[in-house]
């Protein structure tokens, strides 16, 4: 059995990810093909097609409020030049709400652990019920 850890590490690093790196991060910890699309059913199709029996332990800190709050301010640097791992927004772009991210990825494993055999999903860090999400 093929056991593999996605550790997204503590809070403050967690809530500067984007989702692009968090696609990245994944792709490379799970060995994605190349063409892997780096987005949510991307996500949920490599994982169904998963053929050997893998075991995915999933670490991802709660992200409190005033650390998301810190990232969106580091996100939209003054200047408007990019800031080594400060993003830039550009006019009428929203900032990316990793937190709200995190449970989506979450929610693509868990959907595909219950329509693939081979694979096993398990939380290493519990999230907090979200009361805007209703299932």
């Amino acid at each position: 059995m093929r056991k593999i850890t996605l550790d997204f590490g503590g809070p403050a690093s967690a809530a500067a990810f984007t989702r692009r790196e968090i696609h990245e991060y994944i792709a490379e910890k799970m060995a994605f093909p190349e063409y892997y699309g780096h987005n949510l059913d991307a996500l949920y199709d490599c994982l169904t097609d998963i053929a050997e029996p893998t075991a995915v332990g999933i670490e991802i800190p709660v992200i409190p409020e005033d650390l998301q709050e810190t990232a969106r301010q580091m996100a939209a640097p003054a200047g408007g030049e990019d800031d080594g791992p400060r993003r830039v927004l550009r006019q009428g772009q929203e900032h990316f709400d990793a937190k709200k991210y995190f449970r989506k990825v979450r929610k693509a494993f868990a959907d595909a652990e219950a329509d693939n055999p081979n694979l096993a999903v398990f939380d290493l860090t519990a999230l907090p019920e979200d009361p805007e999400e209703e299932e």
